[in-house]
C-alpha cells in the first residue's frame, strides 16, 4: 500500500468571505450595526465592525463571535477572524 497524502485546498476567497458576509447583513442592518472585509491573509479574515457599540463591550464581543461561527460554518479550514471596530466618528449603517 502505497502513502498517498490528501491536498487539502485551505485558501479561503473574498468571495467566499463575502458570501457569507451578505447572508448575514440584513440582520446587522436591522440593529444599525454592518461589517467589512478588511482583508485576507492566508486564511486568517480581517473585518471591520460598523455599529452602535463600543469597543469591548457585550454588543460587540456577541457580534464577533456570531459572525466568526457563520464563517467557520460556511469555510472549511478558515484561520483567525480577527475584528476590528470602525474608526472614531464612522457613521453606522442606515438605510
Amino acid at each position: 500500500m502505497g502513502n498517498r497524502r490528501m491536498s487539502l485546498d485551505l485558501s479561503v476567497t473574498r468571495e467566499q468571505v463575502e458570501k457569507v458576509l451578505d447572508r448575514i447583513r440584513p440582520a446587522l442592518h436591522a440593529n444599525g450595526n454592518d461589517v467589512e472585509l478588511s482583508g485576507i491573509e492566508g486564511t486568517n479574515v480581517r473585518v471591520t465592525l460598523i455599529g452602535r457599540f463600543e469597543s469591548g463591550t457585550g454588543s460587540m464581543i456577541a457580534l464577533r463571535l456570531g459572525l466568526e461561527r457563520s464563517l467557520r460554518e460556511a469555510i472549511p479550514g478558515i484561520g483567525e477572524v480577527i475584528a476590528d471596530p470602525a474608526e472614531t466618528g464612522e457613521m453606522p449603517y442606515t438605510e
